[in-house]
């Protein structure tokens, strides 16, 4: 019996620590086409843009995108034009900053109302590290002056994680 209850205590120990490697204890956030950006980002009151929820969320979070079209606002930063720019959010190995479509849902970020003169990304992470973004779509990123623009695009970053992620037009 003693043994048993040793083998159920380190079967607990094992099954935890592996649950805290999958930043189960980290919050969940949510971008929907009905948000507000002055929501607390929750299910039933979630974010509306989803600049402000790759902005608004900590390493070890996860952000989910619900389905959907969403019309970015175009913003000046560090020489670019961006629908979503972060700067400078480091999360680690074991505590990632996650952005996940929301399951079975396909979030697109349409940058068709592009403004700005120069170049232009629909995502732009700089400075950044641990990110891993899964099943978001980027389109319709009007060029300008035959300059590079890119739907995702990163500038001095690294161990970042682009799953099923697409960009086109």
């Amino acid at each position: 019996m003693e043994i048993m209850k040793k083998l159920i205590l380190l079967l607990f120990i094992i099954l935890t620590s592996c649950v805290k490697e999958v930043d189960v204890f980290g919050t969940n956030y949510y971008v929907s086409t009905s948000g507000s950006n002055g929501n607390p980002g929750t299910y039933s009151q979630p974010w509306a843009t989803w600049n402000y929820g790759f902005n608004h969320i900590n390493a070890g979070d996860t952000l989910f995108i619900r389905g959907g079209t969403y019309m970015g606002t175009s913003a000046y930063a560090n020489g670019t034009y961006n629908m979503v720019y972060v700067s400078g959010k480091n999360g680690s190995s074991s505590s990632k900053y996650n952005v996940f479509a929301y399951p079975v849902e396909t979030p697109i970020l349409d940058c068709s109302n592009f403004t700005g003169n120069g170049r232009r990304f629909g995502i732009d992470l700089e400075s950044c590290s641990y990110w891993h973004i899964k099943g978001l779509t980027v389109c319709r990123l009007p060029a300008y002056n035959a300059d590079l623009n890119m739907g995702f695009v990163n500038h001095g970053s690294h161990h970042l994680t682009f799953e099923n992620c697409t960009a086109h037009h």
